[in-house]
């Protein structure tokens, strides 16, 4: 693992705060090739193919209110924020829903490990 860059910014009460910077962004062809050569496979079509496709399939699976759990990443999960309303016999989704989004929860393992590794990382 690469030692961790930091952009510092000045907050309005004179304190810093810090954020990561960044590298590049790796797409699905890059973690195909990636994944494949972790494994010591040559990327078929099936890999590429699940690399293509899993975000769509993630998308269905959670909007018909499924929770989509990938052993090692985490769980993906459909949220949504509502209006106040004043009893439960009054709520009307088309109303009081006011924004949907996919909430996505990173396993334990892999949590754990990424802590380990910023810790002797940022030593």
């Amino acid at each position: 693992m690469k030692r961790l860059k930091f952009k510092f910014r000045r907050n309005s009460n004179g304190t810093f705060g810090a954020n990561i910077v960044h590298g590049e962004t790796l797409g699905r062809r890059e973690l195909t090739g990636l994944l494949a050569a972790a494994s010591h496979l040559i990327p078929t079509s099936a890999a590429v193919a699940a690399m293509i496709h899993l975000p769509e399939v993630i998308v269905a699976e959670v909007t018909d209110g499924n929770r989509v759990y990938i052993e090692g990443l985490g769980t993906f999960k459909l949220t949504v924020k509502t209006r106040a309303v004043t009893s439960t016999e009054v709520f009307r989704t088309n109303r009081d829903v006011v924004e949907y989004d996919i909430a996505f929860q990173i396993d334990r393992q892999l949590k754990d490990a990424l802590k380990k590794m910023v810790k002797i990382q940022c030593r």
